[in-house]
């Protein structure tokens, strides 16, 4: 008799190299990730307001731009520029963004002291002389009612800063 071979089936195993696991994390780092920007832990519903007080909340929502959205979307120098650019009756604004979905908006208005009409419109000025748009109750305010704008201030070139007028 002579010898024979005998073979018996094998059954291949998968071989799980780095490729299986580079391709794996990189799922599981995908799905973290939309989840975390889906998840409503992390969606702005409003901010925490304060300072204000002609100027309401539904108005500094709505000029922030980001509520509904992600806090990742939140940028506070934007925001800030935003709330500055929309409403002039703002002196300063500091905007803070909080984890896992605050944001802290502190602001200061402008006082008032004259109420300023001209062709048919009103605008307030405060004591640095920037005009905004009536808002609320400013209580009294001095009266101008002007046909046109004010002469502009003519500063005299030869004369220096240092020296005092006589």
């Amino acid at each position: 008799m002579g010898r024979t071979d005998v073979r018996t089936p094998g059954i291949a195993l998968p071989q799980f190299g780095t490729r299986w696991l580079s391709g794996l994390l990189c799922a599981a780092l995908t799905f973290i990730l939309y989840s975390v920007w889906t998840s409503a832990t992390f969606k702005l519903s409003g901010a925490e307001i304060s300072g204000n007080q002609r100027l309401g909340e539904t108005e500094i929502n709505a000029a922030l731009r980001v509520i509904g959205q992600p806090i990742f979307v939140a940028i506070p120098a934007k925001m800030t520029e935003n709330l500055l650019n929309d409403y002039p009756d703002l002196s300063s604004v500091d905007v803070h963004v909080a984890f896992p979905n605050r944001i802290i908006v502190n602001v200061i208005e402008r006082t008032p002291l004259i109420a300023w009409y001209q062709d048919g419109k009103m605008a307030w000025l405060d004591a640095q002389g920037v005009a905004f748009s009536p808002r609320g109750q400013p209580g009294n305010l001095i009266s101008v009612v002007a046909n046109g704008d004010p002469p502009p201030v003519r500063v005299n070139p030869t004369q220096s800063t240092s020296q005092k007028p006589p």
